[in-house]
């Protein structure tokens, strides 16, 4: 979505390439397309099956609305958390590192593919990017709420410290519900195939980080960075 609002139209380079309105649109038309509901006779072999999509769809339509456009020409500075499952850290992909970092000036598409692959259902995204290797998962992997992230970046770039924070999340469940249900039914769901309890036993420690992270971040943001972020300045919405 970052991607799709920062890149700038072929036609207009001013332009974003997509507007909000078009964004939305996007999701309901290729949405179904890129997740394709699992069909009764396929059911029987995903147990086995890993990751759970294969991404073709996915990749194609990625690299066909971004084609060769890199991260040096986004409208606007923007801030994408990748992980390296590799290297066991994150990647953030950021135009204020460019300078020093010339490796992260990758194609978007290749960093859309990268950050959007969830684990257990699309395929880890390998690319190389001037003589620099890269293995991606999902964003969430590093930064599950990339405000903190965001701010940091302006914060060691830029003199002005003033800030206004729009931090959107996707939804909240009750606080009851957290710890019994969430949690009960996300673990339940991986340990219903072979894929979700290889990934889980490889990579729990960053699973449980992920998952906590929202609220930490959303408490360091709200209390202690006050003279940076007032209460007038940030506002989080699940």
């Amino acid at each position: 979505m970052t991607a799709m609002l920062a890149a700038p139209n072929s036609s207009n380079a001013n332009s974003p390439l997509f507007t909000p309105s078009d964004v939305v649109q996007f999701y309901k038309k290729y949405g179904p397309k890129i997740f394709e509901p699992t069909r009764y006779i396929k059911a029987w072999y995903e147990f086995y099956e890993c990751p759970k999509i294969n991404g073709e769809v996915l990749h194609d339509i990625t690299r066909k609305i971004l084609k060769e456009t890199r991260l040096n020409k986004t409208l606007t500075n923007v801030v994408i958390p990748t992980f390296d499952e590799r290297k066991i850290k994150p990647v953030i992909f950021s135009n204020y590192k460019l300078k020093t970092e010339t490796y992260l000036n990758a194609k978007l598409s290749d960093i859309c593919i990268g950050t959007s692959a969830a684990p257990t259902y699309l395929p880890p995204h390998q690319f190389q990017n001037d003589g620099v290797q890269f293995d991606l998962v999902d964003g969430a992997m590093s930064a599950n709420n990339p405000a903190l992230v965001a701010v940091s970046e302006v914060i060691q770039h830029n003199e002005h410290k003033e800030i206004l924070l729009l931090s959107l999340g996707t939804g909240t469940i009750k606080a009851e519900e957290k710890l019994s249900g969430f949690f009960d039914d996300l673990l339940d769901d991986l340990y219903d195939d072979l894929c979700g309890l290889k990934w889980l036993a490889s990579s729990r420690n960053v699973f449980y980080e992920a998952l906590y992270s929202t609220n930490m971040i959303h408490y360091y943001l709200a209390t202690v960075f006050p003279g940076v972020l007032p209460a007038d300045n940030y506002l989080r919405i699940e």
